[in-house]
């Protein structure tokens, strides 16, 4: 598997290959409502990735005597296509009040949520369209940034953090293969078992 993080509206991204799946699994992977887990580690699997394939995104390959399953998957991937929003509210409305209906209309579960508690629209506020472009439009009005990541919505200040845990990779632990290669835009290339 190869999974592409960041931390912009755009979401993240897997590629993952399963060999010889039985026809069952296969079955699944190819619904389109089905959700795609990367998890890592043995006695306690990490969640590193959670998404919905992209449209086209499940094919089936064969690779000599395997049989290839290629998943392409976006985190967050079917809100991200297909929510749409309408809030409308015509007199004074907190932006918590905004939010919390935005993300209710958007389906996805809220990780870490931080609206600005002082900031109110005196004389109400629309928004309507995809839930992508409305959390755009109220992320830059607020100085806020927002994104999924394993399929819960995170709303955070510009540059703050969520908060969570990062998964380490050391000389001692998280079983590391060479050294991280340095990549463009501040990004590392990490090896891993």
């Amino acid at each position: 598997f190869k999974v592409s993080m960041n931390r912009s509206s755009t979401p993240n991204s897997a590629v993952i290959e399963a060999f010889n799946l039985n026809p069952t699994s296969i079955a699944l992977a190819q619904d389109p409502t089905s959700v795609v887990e990367v998890r890592v580690g043995y006695d306690v699997p990490l969640l590193i990735f959670r998404g919905n394939p992209v449209k086209d995104g499940v094919r089936l390959d064969r690779q000599g005597t395997d049989t290839v399953l290629r998943i392409e998957a976006q985190d967050g991937g079917r809100a991200y296509r297909s929510a749409r929003v309408s809030v409308g509210y015509s007199t004074n409305t907190t932006a918590q009040q905004v939010f919390d209906a935005v993300a209710e209309q958007m389906g996805l579960p809220q990780g870490t949520i931080r609206v600005p508690a002082d900031v109110t629209f005196p004389r109400g506020i629309t928004l309507n369209g995809p839930a992508r472009d409305v959390l755009d439009r109220l992320s830059t009005s607020l100085g806020c940034e927002w994104f999924v990541r394993d399929g819960v919505l995170q709303f955070v200040g510009a540059g703050e953090d969520t908060g969570e845990s990062a998964v380490v990779f050391s000389a001692t632990a998280g079983n590391l293969i060479g050294s991280p290669t340095p990549k463009d835009d501040e990004k590392l290339e990490v090896k891993a078992l």
